[in-house]
């Protein structure tokens, strides 16, 4: 059990249906040429041998009693990926208006605290050979180190 920093608590506090604290990105990943995957499979199969690399991954929150004080981070090995990497479809052309459209959609929704601290969203029916990916993180864990490391292990 950790105890979260003011800093991060004060993401959490300031939070509001209005106002969602969580950080995301949008990546367009250009596929190799004659990729005939699954690249909803590949993603989670690609998180899941490398989800022990950051820590953030393994973690939720967990209310103190009476909230008394600010919530801690737990451990919590069972992972349900289906859960946390999803997949959406863009509907025919797949223009990138379209895709700005699902970004904000995703982004102005606020991310479960009861489960782990992030989503990740790939989207197919993009007209080129590029795949949209779209990870969301709560700000409380994605603030200092935790934070500049869970891109770097998801995807290398």
């Amino acid at each position: 059990m950790d105890h979260l920093s003011s800093m991060d608590a004060s993401f959490l506090h300031l939070e509001t249906p209005e106002t969602p604290m969580h950080v995301g990105s949008l990546m367009l990943f250009d596929l190799p040429e004659g990729y005939r995957g699954d690249y909803y499979d590949d993603v989670k199969a690609q998180l899941a041998k490398r989800l022990h690399l950051a820590r953030l991954f393994r973690r939720k929150l967990a209310p103190m009693p009476f909230e008394l004080a600010d919530p801690v981070w737990i451990d919590d090995d069972d992972i349900d990926l289906d859960y946390h990497v999803r997949s959406v479809t863009l509907r025919r052309p797949g223009t990138m208006e379209q895709l700005e459209v699902l970004i904000a959609r995703l982004h102005s929704s606020l991310l479960d605290r009861s489960a782990r601290c992030g989503r990740c969203t790939s989207s197919t029916g993009w007209p080129t050979a590029r795949s949209p990916t779209t990870p969301r993180l709560i700000t409380a864990a994605s603030t200092g180190r935790r934070g500049s490391r869970s891109p770097r292990c998801s995807t290398t």
